[in-house]
């Protein structure tokens, strides 16, 4: 995340980040996410929450809340936030248009039939 149109401030220099091997760090699924914010920072709170097999009414009527496993939280600076959601808004439309592609692509490979 590197902004290569912004010069570096006098008395400092860009150095590369060697970012660790996470191959032995697992992935986990995200479905609930809490976000707080402060006048400087933003807070994501990561859950997995899985719910329960219901196989009757009965157990249903009495389930009155599920559990959350926290996953991970997360702080980052108002700017980080907005650097991540730009970068997670390009992501989201790159695939968004490999799927109008794939969709429109297949659309008309029936027109053609």
């Amino acid at each position: 995340m590197v902004d290569a149109e912004k010069p570096s401030p006098p008395g400092s220099k860009e150095v590369r980040i060697d970012s660790p091997t996470v191959q032995n760090i697992p992935l986990t699924y995200v479905n609930h996410v809490i976000v707080h914010g402060s006048e400087n920072e933003i807070f994501l709170t990561l859950f997995q929450v899985a719910p329960p097999v219901v196989v009757t009414e009965q157990e249903l009527a009495v389930i009155t809340s599920v559990p959350a496993n926290c996953i991970g939280r997360v702080v980052l600076t108002w700017p980080k936030a907005l650097e991540l959601w730009g970068i997670l808004g390009n992501k989201l439309r790159e695939r968004a248009d490999r799927e109008q592609a794939a969709t429109g692509s297949a659309q008309s490979e029936t027109k053609d039939k």
